[in-house]
């Protein structure tokens, strides 16, 4: 949805398509909070939408909205600190699925935590952190 807050407009994402492969069908799911500067990525089965800010600038999310495309099922998690403009990657192999939400910022500035989410253990995230505090970063996966 579009919100106008006098001169300026943000748009938030509180729905979005998801298109299934077995049935080639396109359907369209919702969040639990309209949010933007969020971070997305998807590991065993699951695609994890997490952190961001509200459409007036004045809230930082902790939220993680899981999707598990196997049950069609929705739950949520948090990271460990409100932030938005924040990375998301993933790894997956035969031994390990994890997603991990790096850097960030909240209004007071930028973070260095890494939120570690294991799918097959769905608890909390363990919380690492980077060499130095960061925003606006990218994020690639190998293997």
């Amino acid at each position: 949805s579009t919100q106008s807050t006098g001169m300026n407009k943000a748009l938030c994402l509180l729905v979005f398509l998801l298109f299934s492969i077995g049935s080639a069908i396109w359907t369209t799911h919702s969040l639990t909070v309209a949010r933007q500067d969020l971070s997305a990525t998807s590991v065993g089965g699951k695609a994890y939408f997490a952190g961001g800010m509200n459409v007036f600038f004045t809230t930082e999310s902790r939220v993680i909205d899981i999707y598990d495309s196997l049950t069609d099922t929705w739950s949520t998690n948090s990271l460990s600190q409100s932030r938005y403009e924040l990375v998301a990657t993933s790894i997956e192999n035969p031994t390990i699925s994890i997603a991990f939400f790096a850097g960030g910022r909240e209004v007071g500035g930028p973070f260095d935590i890494v939120d570690i989410f294991s799918p097959l253990s769905n608890t909390n995230p363990t919380t690492s952190q980077l060499s130095v505090a960061r925003t606006d970063l990218s994020a690639t996966s190998v293997g």
